[in-house]
């Protein structure tokens, strides 16, 4: 997973679960170990993806249509708290989330659209 700080800060956060819907039903999860982002700077994680294949097509007509339309829409929900250095001398808390609709094309799997609403609260 790519991370990105777009921030003045370093931004230090605790391990995170991020969870993955497909029409509004859990169907899985991703964690995060805990890390810190460099200020302005990015970060490629290595993390498992967790699928629940028995809840993702819990409804074979919605999977199918989604296959014969060639696109799967699926979002991603997380929370994740820690805190930010500012100028390696100020620190405060920081908790941020993220949605995300990710548009995967089919078979390929490749994403091709992402919308991802992102907030910051100290």
């Amino acid at each position: 997973m790519l991370l990105k700080n777009p921030n003045l800060a370093d931004f230090e956060y605790k391990t995170v679960e991020n969870l993955v819907y497909y029409r509004d039903i859990l169907v899985g999860n991703l964690t995060l170990p805990s890390s810190t982002l460099p200020a302005k700077g990015s970060a490629i994680l290595p993390c498992p993806l967790v699928l629940q294949i028995d809840k993702f097509v819990a409804n074979l007509g919605d999977i199918l249509q989604d296959i014969l339309q060639r696109k799967i829409v699926i979002e991603t929900k997380a929370n994740m708290p820690g805190k930010i250095t500012v100028l390696g001398i100020f620190k405060a808390h920081l908790n941020t989330t993220s949605h995300c609709k990710l548009v995967l094309s089919v078979p390929s799997m490749e994403v091709v659209d992402q919308v991802c609403d992102l907030e910051a609260k100290l």
